[in-house]
């Protein structure tokens, strides 16, 4: 969690801080009680089929990100990687799938690739998110303006 923390204060343009591992600690109860529900929902989804289980992993992967950016809790940010993935499933299996790749061949580089390859798809992951879920942050933006 401090890790993404890292990835996210380097995506904002600050210099990433040790102390973000301390800090996501805290966070440990909310992740672990979201991450118990992401594997609940979507091996139900196995059961009943392969192909519902990867979606519901797809459409409910950015819990995690939820957590540690916005300090939801594990119903909300599940509900919210639900939100911003809509219609985005394709994209996002295809971005999966990449990550995917991309780690194998840090694998297949004697092990040694995979300490270049990590760092590289979480990037990918946080960007991700945070291109996802800018849209709905502009609109909650609006949303307070005309409340005002």
């Amino acid at each position: 969690m401090g890790y993404l923390r890292n990835i996210f204060q380097a995506l904002d343009g600050e210099e990433p801080q040790f102390s973000a591992y301390g800090q996501e600690s805290r966070k440990v109860l909310k992740f672990f009680a979201a991450y118990v529900l992401f594997l609940l929902i979507v091996s139900i989804g196995i059961v009943f089929l392969l192909i519902p289980g990867i979606y519901l992993a797809i459409r409910l992967q950015f819990y995690a990100t939820f957590i540690i950016d916005e300090d939801c809790g594990a119903i909300e940010s599940l509900k919210r990687s639900w939100e911003i993935t809509k219609g985005q499933v394709i994209p996002l299996l295809l971005l999966f799938l990449s990550m995917i790749g991309i780690s194998l061949l840090g694998f297949i580089l004697l092990g040694v690739g995979i300490f270049i390859t990590i760092p590289i798809t979480y990037a990918m992951y946080a960007i991700a998110y945070r291109n996802l879920n800018s849209p709905l942050k502009v609109l909650e933006e609006v949303e307070i303006v005309e409340q005002t």
